[in-house]
């Protein structure tokens, strides 16, 4: 087991203070309270995802639900389009712009 699987496996088992902070952020999430879930969000596999068509963002484990997120990033991209460089969506980056100063006089 990983490292991180172990301290989870140890919060789960003796902390309660930390067990309890752990499911208060799934509870703030969304997600349903379980021990699948809670170590799936500590090890980082719960990620939030964007619908375009609505605009609400839900909270997705990568390793199970991938049909739902690869669907959602289709429609992201089909609904954008492609940008091109005259919508401004490019940016100059800073340190080769001259400085705008004021004149002395």
């Amino acid at each position: 087991m990983s490292d991180k699987r172990e301290q989870f496996d140890n919060i789960w088992d003796k902390d309660a203070r930390m067990k309890r902070k752990i499911l208060d952020w799934l509870t703030v999430r969304k997600i349903e309270i379980t021990y699948e879930n809670a170590l799936a969000y500590w090890m980082g596999n719960i990620k939030p995802f964007k619908d375009p068509q609505t605009g609400v963002t839900s909270h997705l484990n990568t390793r199970t639900q991938w049909k739902q997120i690869s669907r959602w990033r289709r429609w992201g991209n089909a609904t954008e389009g492609r940008k091109t460089r005259n919508d401004k969506s490019h940016s100059v980056s800073r340190h080769n712009r001259q400085k705008n100063r004021r004149l002395k006089r």
